[in-house]
């Protein structure tokens, strides 16, 4: 019956799916025809999911971060149109995320984050609250307008509450992305900080996480990053060769 709007969205997950079987080629094709589709068809209902599928996974790998964040940007305003709130606000954190890690000022991270949770207030939408709030949690400390509380740091993800916080209780299944982006955030916050030993008893603890469950590219290239530079400073602070493998 040839091709339909909905086609964009196969072929992302395709993409996905591909990519996991490390086939980073045919996997980038295949977002790429999603997208492609995706516009031909006006087929902007789901245009926000796909723009995060792509954006967050296949197309990041090869692009700048301003081009990943301007295709979030798309999968907002798309989803928020045809009134697919929650792929809407996904879109918009996960440029957000994006924006964080890739070095934007953090000042206008922290504002934009403050906007869009309000939004998600306003509409009662409460996906992805707690990946949210390990980013809310710590760029106050990452601004300097809050001292950085090491014993509680160290002591993240040791329980649930610990990654929860006072919000509403969330299953084990919901909990693996808030402790991975908990977990990178706070081993940046030790490098920077240089708090090699709490970033090293961090690290230990991420991963025991199977990370092959989070294939975006923040993930999958932030960790080895900062896996790396914690071993190089417990090296230089213990002289124990055992960093040297990591």
């Amino acid at each position: 019956h040839g091709i339909c709007k909905h086609a964009s969205l196969a072929f992302a997950f395709l993409s996905v799916v591909t990519l996991a079987q490390n086939d980073l080629k045919n996997a980038q094709r295949y977002a790429n025809l999603a997208m492609t589709i995706l516009d031909r068809t006006n087929g902007h209902g789901s245009g926000g999911l796909t723009y995060c599928i792509c954006a967050s996974l296949s197309r990041s790998w090869n692009a700048k971060a301003s081009q990943m964040i301007g295709l979030f940007h798309q999968g907002y305003h798309g989803s928020m149109g045809h009134g697919d709130l929650e792929s809407g606000f996904v879109c918009a954190f996960l440029s957000l995320i994006g924006a964080c890690h890739d070095g934007y000022p953090l000042q206008m991270v922290d504002r934009a984050f403050n906007i869009q949770t309000n939004e998600m207030k306003l509409y009662n939408v409460s996906s992805f609250i707690h990946v949210i709030n390990q980013f809310k949690q710590l760029l106050p400390v990452l601004l300097a307008e809050q001292i950085a509380d090491w014993e509680q740091i160290a002591l993240f993800g040791d329980t649930t509450q610990s990654v929860t916080g006072n919000l509403d209780p969330i299953s084990e299944k919901e909990l693996f992305f808030p402790l991975v982006h908990g977990f990178v955030l706070r081993m940046q916050l030790s490098v920077l900080s240089s708090k090699f030993e709490i970033g090293d008893r961090l690290s230990k603890k991420l991963h025991k996480l199977n990370l092959r469950n989070d294939p975006t590219y923040e993930i999958r290239t932030t960790v080895p990053l900062y896996t790396g530079l914690i071993a190089a400073g417990r090296y230089r602070e213990t002289k124990n060769k055992k960093y040297l493998r990591q």
